[in-house]
């Protein structure tokens, strides 16, 4: 047996932030593969549409997009935390590695944020970047925050929501950091459960590097907006991945 894949299509749905609302964008899962907007405590949010290739899916999956980024700082804890809060049904963050090879959690190519605008995150040591306040871009006030370890996202949150781990490939790195990456989000995920914890990537050799260290980890490919689901399904033969197309109602 190897493992499904799931096809995400960030596209054809609008992923422009809605005012008023804590998230900005989500991902929604439906065996139909239709995009439309699921409304939640009065505000209608944005959402992305996912094929599952194996099973058919019968509710909609909403994933808080780097969890409440819109009433704190990104891929923070206090971002997951807030995002627990409303209804959802699982948390997505970004996973890119410090210089001395520690997974942690941040979405953008560049520190700009943090007043760094040349450097990366690989140009800092994990306990650097711990020592950075990765909140305060977001609010002079919020509680000071340094960067959060995939492996602490882990322990606090696989057992109060499904989680979605994007890893991020970068042009600058080596391949064999772009494998170091894919190597530890699955160890630190270890055993898969049905689609508690998958790992995502617009990067499809990563995937398929993955699917070679874990046949049976669920995987995400991530839809640049220009593909459709004829892509898809090249993706599939050409990866050779078991699955089947869900057509759309």
């Amino acid at each position: 047996m190897v493992s499904e894949i799931y096809c995400l299509f960030s596209t054809i749905c609008n992923r422009k932030p809605i005012s008023k609302d804590g998230f900005g964008s989500y991902a929604e899962a439906s065996s139909s593969g239709l995009c439309r907007k699921r409304k939640l405590n009065q505000h209608y949010l944005p959402d992305q549409v996912w094929i599952n290739t194996k099973n058919a899916m019968t509710k909609s999956l909403v994933f808080a997009h780097r969890g409440a980024n819109k009433e704190a700082a990104e891929n923070t804890r206090a971002a997951f935390d807030k995002a627990l809060q409303y209804p959802i049904d699982g948390i997505e963050t970004d996973v890119q590695l410090s210089r001395d090879e520690v997974a942690v959690l941040w979405h953008d190519r560049f520190l700009g944020k943090l007043g760094y605008p040349l450097k990366h995150i690989d140009d800092f040591d994990y306990a650097q970047l711990q020592a950075m306040n990765f909140a305060a871009h977001f609010s002079s006030g919020a509680k000071p925050e340094g960067i959060m370890s995939l492996q602490g996202f882990l322990d606090a949150y696989r057992q109060r929501c499904r989680l979605l781990l994007e890893i991020k490939n970068r042009d600058w790195e080596s391949p064999s950091r772009h494998e170091i990456k894919v190597r530890q989000t699955l160890e630190m995920a270890g055993e898969p459960h049905g689609d508690n914890i998958m790992i995502s990537s617009f990067n499809l050799d990563s995937l398929i590097y993955a699917h070679q260290c874990a046949p049976q980890f669920p995987l995400v490919y991530n839809f640049e907006p220009e593909q459709t689901l004829k892509d898809a399904q090249r993706v599939l033969d050409y990866a050779a991945f078991s699955a089947r197309a869900v057509p759309a109602d």
